[in-house]
């Protein structure tokens, strides 16, 4: 079957969101929270993080259009800091849980029971209960066609457990039951089936052998 572009303009709106959200195959999840000037913490769902550079070590997310009163986006303009926080399999329902809607004046820490914790002086909290968290400080935001913004930040620390750390940097988050998400509500385990070489021209691809976790 095939779909032309005027074909899916015709669908119903909540259908060609779930399909579209759908071809893009499985996305990392993760909670971004803030914190607002006032101190109204707020942590949401977010399934467009994506890596940008190492060296300075920099991440983007996609924001939806700020038509309509989002916490999130209000208080990383205001306050230039927010943490990125992955959801695991066990977190996933308390992290689903925070895409409800909710009053400006309550923290989804509370009524989705995520634990709110805090690095040295950092204005922004992160999930105490994420494996892995990392505190950003905003970049830039680059406007979209469709009304979204993409949202560039650099990476100010990171905190994991160096048990799931390879002697060569790799991280295993599959390991730790990271989530994945395919549209907007269908969870997915993630499962390491292999690693491989630094690909060469000319040069057969070797599967990696487990390098040794932890310092």
């Amino acid at each position: 079957m095939i779909w032309t572009k005027e074909q899916l303009a015709e669908l119903d709106g909540r259908y060609r969101g779930r399909f579209i959200n759908s071809i893009s195959g499985v996305k990392p999840a993760n909670l971004i929270a803030t914190k607002s000037k006032e101190g109204l913490s707020n942590v949401a769902l977010f399934s467009s993080v994506v890596h940008l550079g190492a060296n300075p070590a920099m991440l983007g997310f996609v924001m939806r259009p700020p038509t309509v009163e989002r916490h999130t986006w209000d208080n990383i303009l205001e306050t230039e800091v927010y943490t990125i926080n992955m959801v695991t399999t066990e977190l996933s329902e308390k992290a689903h849980y925070t895409s409800a809607r909710s009053e400006r004046n309550a923290s989804e820490f509370e009524w989705c029971d995520l634990e709110e914790a805090y690095y040295e002086d950092f204005h922004a909290p992160y999930v105490g209960n994420s494996p892995l968290s990392y505190g950003m400080r905003l970049e830039n935001k680059f406007p979209i066609s469709n009304g979204c913004y993409f949202i560039s930040g650099t990476v100010e620390w990171v905190k994991f457990d160096e048990a799931f750390l390879a002697q060569d940097g790799y991280l295993d988050i599959a390991e730790q039951g990271a989530a994945g998400i395919v549209a907007l509500d269908g969870y997915h385990g993630l499962s390491k089936q292999f690693r491989l070489s630094f690909a060469k021209k000319g040069e057969e691809l070797q599967q990696l052998k487990d390098f040794k976790k932890g310092w």
